[in-house]
């Protein structure tokens, strides 16, 4: 009983963050992180050029979003 209760606390909150578990885009470079999301910076070869973009996850979607194509040379 006291373990639905505190769930049920938890669920009625005012302010809740949601815990994304998503791994890095794939060919990240670094990555930097606050309190609203994580933006990396991918680097990756297509051909002969390279490119690089920056894709950020905010914690309320969880979802990794193109924030930045900085493009390719």
């Amino acid at each position: 009983m006291a373990v639905a209760l505190v769930v049920t606390s938890l669920g009625w909150s005012a302010e809740s963050s949601a815990v994304c578990q998503l791994a890095p885009p794939e060919d990240s470079i670094d990555c930097f992180s606050d309190s609203h999301g994580t933006c990396c910076i991918v680097h990756w070869v297509h051909g002969e050029e390279e490119c690089v973009a920056a894709y950020c996850m905010d914690y309320q979607t969880c979802a990794w979003e193109l924030f930045f194509k900085a493009g390719c040379s």
